[in-house]
């Protein structure tokens, strides 16, 4: 029989651990807020996400494109990656809900680790999605891109979270062989 533990905000441990998932994520957003102006921020969009598009949609497509900073240009449209774009705030926010976790700190760096390779990946297939839906199906790109991929982000983050910390808690309390 399954058992189903709620949210009981009279508990201290967890809204201790609400605390610190909302502390840590402001915080960290604020930091990444800060950064995403300078050269780092740039080297971020422009060398990394955008470089591994490119790299991408050439691999799984025929189509040619054209890198020019933070834009790629497709033979029916371009599309301009900016800040927001970048899949960095499920990343934080699945950074501060690993560090709020009640989970030993290996499995929070592992999970950390593992999970912002995931939500890049998924990230470089949501931007390959869009691009796709710019340059052949354009009439639905206001929809993918303001609906769509947005919750195909917070999906794949919740997603990954719930499947982590279910690991991490098998891993707790598995009796030793």
């Amino acid at each position: 029989m399954l058992s189903k533990q709620y949210l009981n905000l009279k508990d201290a441990d967890q809204v201790k651990r609400l605390m610190i998932f909302f502390a840590s994520f402001i915080v960290m957003q604020q930091i990444w807020l800060s950064l995403s102006n300078t050269g780092f921020g740039a080297w971020w969009i422009n060398d990394v996400l955008t470089q591994a598009l490119a790299i991408t949609i050439r691999w799984l497509t025929a189509d040619q494109v054209i890198v020019m900073g933070s834009t790629l240009q497709g033979a029916h449209a371009s599309m301009n990656i900016a800040n927001g774009c970048d899949g960095v705030d499920m990343m934080l926010m699945l950074l501060a809900g690993l560090m709020s976790a009640k989970i030993r700190r290996r499995h929070q760096c592992f999970g950390a680790l593992y999970g912002l390779m995931f939500l890049f990946l998924i990230n470089i297939l949501r931007l390959c999605g869009l691009f796709w839906v710019l340059q052949y199906q354009r009439e639905y790109f206001q929809f993918s891109h303001g609906i769509l991929a947005p919750f195909l982000m917070l999906g794949a983050t919740g997603v990954f979270y719930a499947w982590w910390l279910a690991y991490a808690h098998q891993q707790l309390f598995r009796e030793p062989s």
